[in-house]
């Protein structure tokens, strides 16, 4: 499993993850957080922190881990490892946005931010007495950031809110033409006020980012939600490890449990369950269950259809399928020829990593 690379969002520090990492540590992901430059322990003066700042130190942090690495960016800290990745692509292996802001080449943080036209968190940014600074005014605290998390979460993580170096947000990304090839994956949350969800499944669409995962939480899912954040997030190191054809493949069989379900075939879509799961924990006997049901000892996968009635008029037996059934039938029919194919190709050369 790869290591996630844990960075926060603005006005906030390592400590955001603090109720999020007992639960990493309960599915064995190993992790690492970092404070940016001019947040929490990082001290370095607020004026004269950079962009560049954040993508040489965030550079320095992934080539210090050992193994390969999936950084994610929470809410601000997407544009900072954008600006990382997009300026030393061959040192990040996956970009993970949380709720995180995906910018293109030559966009502003600020400029981005204010392109969310619903956002409860806007009108309480303002410019600090303090030079270089921005502050989180605390009347949006709540309805924009806090307001499905326990009181106690909230006025401790209020407490723990820092300024917010300026010239970060106003810097125009620059980002290699590399970047385009680091795999990246979007995970929404879906009553977001701060970073609001149709502007956060806007900024994935632009960039071609797939969403992989969709959390029932606001802005802050390592407070509402950590378990279920943890669980995502040691899916995506498991998915991280694995290659194309591999993801593809996990696609498909997500596609064919679903259509199983619908139809009422529980025990096939346990099989490919099973199948899936193994695949996501990079075991290769997940690719070899799968193979085995296109002609085990419960019957061959090739040989299920989906609904259908039977009659016998004249006593010969006739299946007949309505317009859905047809549908659906299709369609399993192409989902399980491309799993077949997909998984034919991996067991070939034996590997998780095609």
């Amino acid at each position: 499993m790869k290591t996630v690379l844990l960075v926060h969002g603005g006005w906030s520090t390592s400590s955001a993850w603090d109720q999020l990492l007992p639960e990493l540590d309960t599915l064995a992901v190993p992790y690492k957080t970092v404070d940016l430059p001019g947040h929490g322990t990082n001290a370095k003066s607020m004026w004269s922190v950079s962009l560049n700042d954040y993508a040489d130190y965030l550079r320095s942090v992934a080539e210090e881990v050992a193994g390969p690495v999936v950084t994610l960016g929470h809410s601000a800290g997407g544009f900072a490892v954008t600006a990382a990745a997009g300026r030393w692509p061959d040192s990040f292996d996956e970009l993970v946005y949380l709720a995180g802001f995906v910018p293109i080449p030559g966009e502003r943080l600020m400029q981005l931010a204010q392109g969310d036209a619903e956002s409860k968190l806007a009108p309480g940014v303002r410019p600090s007495p303090i030079r270089g600074h921005l502050s989180l005014h605390e009347s949006v605290w709540h309805d924009a950031l806090f307001h499905d998390c326990s009181e106690e979460d909230a006025m401790a993580y209020g407490r723990g809110l820092v300024l917010e170096p300026l010239r970060p947000g106003i810097k125009r990304i620059q980002i290699e033409d590399a970047f385009r090839d680091i795999p990246k994956s979007y995970v929404l949350c879906l009553n977001d006020q701060a970073v609001t969800t149709d502007y956060q499944r806007w900024m994935a669409n632009r960039s071609n980012i797939p969403i992989a995962h969709e959390l029932d939480c606001g802005h802050m899912p390592m407070l509402a939600k950590p378990k279920e954040l943890a669980a995502v997030i040691a899916q995506l190191c498991a998915t991280a490890a694995m290659g194309p054809k591999t993801k593809r493949l996990v696609s498909v069989l997500e596609q064919l449990e679903g259509l199983l379900v619908d139809y009422g075939e529980s025990g096939w879509a346990t099989q490919i369950t099973k199948a899936r799961s193994e695949m996501q924990r990079s075991d290769y006997h997940g690719v070899e269950r799968l193979l085995s049901l296109y002609g085990g000892k419960i019957g061959s996968f090739y040989e299920l259809f989906l609904g259908g009635s039977f009659s016998a008029p004249n006593g010969l037996g006739t299946v007949t399928f309505s317009d859905d059934e047809k549908r659906a039938n299709d369609l399993l029919d192409q989902l399980r020829d491309e799993a077949y194919e997909l998984a034919n190709d991996i067991s070939q050369n034996h590997t998780i990593g095609e």
